[in-house]
């Protein structure tokens, strides 16, 4: 461990971050009031994680779509086209003062353009499968067979790469033809290399930037909306540790690979192959939410 973390007990590491969530840097606060009330707020939450009684039980409601609907607007509208999302979220920024987070967070509106790039095939989005005011739905499968712990077990990385991804994504289809990292330096691995050169893989990566481009656009307009949302006062829950928040191993397996009935079925014909990959998975999380950790400091 190096830099400010060096030496550092975790509750020593923790103050730091409560101390770092109660004065954000980069973003000036409106007004002495607003700097107040953010603090107290901030004061609040810290206080209910650290098991003391707070001034009064804090409370963070996701608006989920609800500025769009206030504005006039589908939500198929403001996944598509962000200066939308940007009118509706500040009118509703301005016309509602609401305790005691923000609870405003545009980043649960995900662009609908980065699904269509990428084609996802696990999903479906208001205007693409559902009507445009519905909520994302996911699309349940066994996206990883029942044989195919052992693939994942020895090598999780890989078998996203290969195997997962282009089974929900249809514009990776082509990742399944790809040589695997794990025999690079090899002679093998160079001769496979030609696989990076075919027009399917090259439009496969393409797609790829293309999507990331398209984050990074949707992202800008999602940042300078929370940035507007502290200036009123309102801190953000996830601040702390910023990034999507983790899910729970089994829910890793379940949601995303092997299904309500796969995981299910696991629980009772292969238990031990199903408890070996909530604890890789598990490994993974944690170093995962580790790292996210060291990057507020």
């Amino acid at each position: 461990m190096e830099g400010k973390w060096a030496g550092l007990s975790p509750e020593e590491k923790r103050e730091e971050r409560f101390k770092k969530w109660l004065s954000p840097q980069g973003v000036e606060i409106t007004s002495s009031e607003a700097e107040t009330l953010y603090k107290q707020r901030v004061q609040r939450i810290i206080d209910a994680i650290k098991l003391k009684e707070p001034d009064k039980v804090p409370v963070h409601i996701n608006m989920g779509f609800l500025p769009a609907l206030y504005s006039g607007l589908t939500h198929e509208s403001v996944m598509y086209d962000y200066e939308k999302m940007r009118y509706a979220w500040i009118k509703f920024i301005n016309e509602f003062d609401l305790d005691d987070f923000d609870t405003f967070d545009a980043g649960g509106v995900l662009p609908g353009r980065v699904y269509d790039i990428l084609d996802f095939k696990n999903h479906k989005w208001p205007g693409h499968g559902i009507p445009p005011n519905s909520m994302m739905q996911y699309i349940e499968g066994e996206y990883m067979k029942a044989d195919e712990y052992e693939y994942f077990l020895e090598d999780p990385s890989d078998f996203q790469m290969v195997v997962y991804l282009p089974r929900v994504m249809g514009m990776l289809k082509s990742f399944q033809k790809l040589p695997s990292f794990r025999d690079i330096g090899d002679s093998y691995f160079v001769h496979n290399l030609a696989m990076y050169g075919t027009p399917e893989v090259q439009a496969a990566f393409s797609a790829l930037v293309e999507a990331g481009k398209e984050v990074i656009r949707w992202r800008k307009v999602v940042m300078e909306l929370g940035e507007k949302v502290l200036a009123k006062g309102l801190p953000s829950f996830f601040a702390p540790l910023p990034g999507t928040p983790p899910e729970a191993p089994f829910d890793f397996i379940g949601n995303h690979h092997r299904g309500t009935i796969g995981i299910m079925t696991d629980m009772y014909r292969q238990p031990d192959k199903l408890l070996e990959a909530l604890e890789k998975v598990t490994q993974m999380t944690v170093r995962r939410v580790a790292s996210m950790a060291d990057s507020t400091m």
